[in-house]
């Protein structure tokens, strides 16, 4: 078999109507915004979780809180500290 027929756009939407049919009305097996709000309930989309001083910014990648300097994680739009992103990321 060649990388065409593998790869073919054929195969590709066999395979995805395979995964949409395996997945109708089932739920994601992990609610990562419910984790983030377990860990850290206070976690918003503007506000610094170390020092609490909300931006004008929202989350949208990780950076440098301007008052306090440490450095924001973002996950599902919510900023969260670092420990609290590798806590997350062991759970999941």
């Amino acid at each position: 078999m060649i990388y065409k027929d593998i790869i073919s756009t054929e195969n590709l939407l066999n395979s995805w109507s395979e995964f949409v049919r395996g997945k109708k009305n089932k739920k994601d097996d992990v609610d990562i915004v419910s984790l983030v709000k377990e860990g850290n309930p206070e976690a918003t989309d503007h506000k610094c979780p170390y020092c609490s001083v909300v931006h004008e910014f929202k989350a949208s990648r990780a950076r440098k809180c301007p008052d306090c300097s440490k450095k924001m994680i973002v996950r599902q739009g919510l900023f969260i500290t670092e420990d609290q992103a590798k806590k997350l990321e062991k759970k999941i």
